[in-house]
């Protein structure tokens, strides 16, 4: 078995508009990420107040200027 080193994990990339060069994935950005989903899901639902989409559609607009959406 191999020795575990972690140049041996694989990392994700993701490049960006206005560079060609890769720059590294990071956790924040995938928690952003599943955090906007989620919110994004939860306004698409029907049983909710519009008190809470209002809410909603706040913190989404927040979370896509902070991601870079």
């Amino acid at each position: 078995m191999s020795e575990f080193t972690p140049k041996s994990i694989p990392t994700m990339t993701r490049k960006t508009e206005t560079s060609a060069q890769s720059t590294p994935y990071t956790c924040r950005e995938y928690r952003g990420e599943m955090i906007l989903l989620a919110l994004q899901q939860r306004i698409s639902q029907a049983d909710i107040s519009s008190e809470e989409r209002e809410v909603l559609k706040k913190e989404i607009a927040r979370l896509e200027k902070e991601i870079g959406f």
